[in-house]
């Protein structure tokens, strides 16, 4: 997994944590991933996008404006 933060303004990107819930080694045809963010430590998450694609590994992108 790659996490890249950037940030147009004077102000830092950052990055609080990131959870994987389930990884499959084995890989999986047509998998999908939701993306969600938390500004709160975790204690609610707000859907950013759904229904992503990924390859058999897990890699995938997926591009936002904060």
């Amino acid at each position: 997994m790659q996490l890249e933060l950037i940030n147009r303004t004077f102000n830092n990107a950052v990055l609080a944590g990131v959870e994987l819930l389930r990884v499959n080694a084995g890989g999986a045809a047509e998998a999908s991933v939701a993306l969600q963010v938390s500004v709160d430590d975790g204690t609610s998450w707000r859907p950013i996008a759904g229904d992503l694609p990924v390859d058999a590994q897990g890699g995938g992108r997926y591009l936002w404006t904060v």
